[in-house]
């Protein structure tokens, strides 16, 4: 199990993702390592992964990078990566695997008027559930893009966390920013390690990081622990 989660405000995007890969026998946890990566650049957009550890016997973090270089050579867009990679999820029975994107696109004409935001482009957060081959917008709400915390891996544990953020109106995301992004990241890593309540935890301290703000093209990588 994994833990990968964007943070969309108004100044950006936040990516997280812990590092640690498990391994069990008959249910029971025999072996882990924590230098797994789970996400990776591709162009100006985020992919983050989590679920099965590899694909094909081959690990996710050397499978996922081999389909970013030959997806670069075809050019394809980031709207249309997740489609590639599902391309190799068709015949594959081991599909238990989750990808999220995300990405910047400008708003559609006419879209400015309506959406109390001073930012130009759109942010984007797509899912691609490889069990079903599904692939959806999940930072919409009433046919307009929405700001909030998108994640997957660890989801139980995860939700709790953000409910009680909620019940608390601490998790507004449109009133955050990068840097209040970052904290409430690392205290939701934290949140979930600690709800393990001494079992074993499938999510590791070290975490890697990602920050797309909309008024860069570039995107910043640094590694965190919680």
């Amino acid at each position: 199990m994994s833990l990968i989660a964007k943070f969309v405000c108004p100044e950006g995007i936040v990516s997280i993702s812990d590092k640690r890969t498990t391994y069990t026998k008959n249910g029971i946890v025999v072996n882990y390592n924590d230098d797994a990566t789970k996400s990776f650049e591709y162009k100006k957009a985020v992919i983050s992964v989590c679920g099965a550890a590899d694909y094909n016997c081959e690990k996710i973090d050397a499978f996922l990078p081999r389909i970013i270089s030959e997806s670069l050579i075809k050019q394809i867009s980031e709207a249309d990566v997740l489609e590639e990679i599902a391309r190799y999820y068709i015949n594959y029975e081991g599909r238990n695997t989750t990808y999220l994107i995300s990405y910047y696109l400008p708003f559609p004409k006419g879209t400015l008027e309506y959406l109390n935001c001073y930012s130009i482009k759109e942010p984007i957060v797509f899912k691609l559930k490889t069990a079903t081959l599904d692939i959806k917008k999940i930072n919409n709400k009433d046919d307009i893009f929405s700001f909030g915390v998108f994640h997957d891996g660890a989801n139980d544990k995860s939700n709790k966390s953000i409910a009680k953020w909620k019940e608390d109106k601490k998790l507004n995301m449109k009133d955050q920013n990068i840097k209040s992004s970052i904290v409430l990241a690392k205290e939701l890593v934290s949140n979930v390690i600690t709800s393990y309540n001494g079992e074993h935890s499938y999510v590791s301290n070290d975490c890697d990081m990602f920050i797309q703000r909309h008024n860069e093209n570039g995107v910043t990588h640094c590694k965190i622990s919680a």
